[in-house]
């Protein structure tokens, strides 16, 4: 799949986390960069940081993440006029709503919405709605993401701009078999 992805020539590209199983372990950054060498440095490639990027040791987790993504320079939450698309990306890894810089800064973005842009799309990566399975057994969406969800639609009504959200948090399968 990874293969096919860099034959498209898309004109931009969004992540929504969980890129490495363990973000911690270089190793699995090593397999990210080999499986993904066609697409992943070109310029308008835009991820998110997901919980498996901070898997383990979530200070090394994030250092990997900005090494493989040194475009962001550090940004863990960030925004991006692509044409006539808003791209607002934020970290669900860190406090989202409704107190902190992130909710201050998104508070901010959709104050400031690009006169050209038709559409905002906000890339994070937990969901800000799910079924009532992961509700019940994972506890997602957190009482903040609900929060956030329900600023997000109120802010939808009053704006030009047609709002959508994408992410992720389906985890892939993966086995890595040591040689010791």
């Amino acid at each position: 799949l990874a293969e096919k992805v860099g034959t498209m020539r898309s004109d931009a590209m969004v992540i929504t986390g969980d890129v490495p199983f363990y973000g911690s372990d270089p190793r699995d950054w090593e397999v990210f960069e080999k499986e993904c060498a066609s697409w992943a440095k070109r310029p308008r490639v835009y991820p998110t940081v997901g919980n498996h990027e901070l898997r383990v040791d979530a200070r090394a987790g994030q250092r990997n993440f900005f090494a493989a993504f040194p475009q962001l320079e550090g940004n863990g939450f960030y925004s991006v006029l692509l044409g006539n698309v808003f791209l607002v990306t934020l970290n669900s890894t860190e406090p989202l709503w409704p107190v902190g810089r992130q909710a201050d800064w998104l508070r901010e973005q959709l104050d400031h919405i690009p006169a050209q842009a038709d559409f905002v799309i906000f890339s994070m990566h937990i969901p800000l709605i799910a079924d009532t399975q992961s509700e019940f057994i994972a506890n997602i969406p957190a009482p903040e993401s609900v929060a956030l969800r329900r600023y997000l639609e109120a802010r939808a009504v009053s704006s030009r701009q047609k709002f959508i959200v994408v992410n992720g948090h389906i985890d892939r399968k993966s086995t890595r078999l040591n040689s010791s």
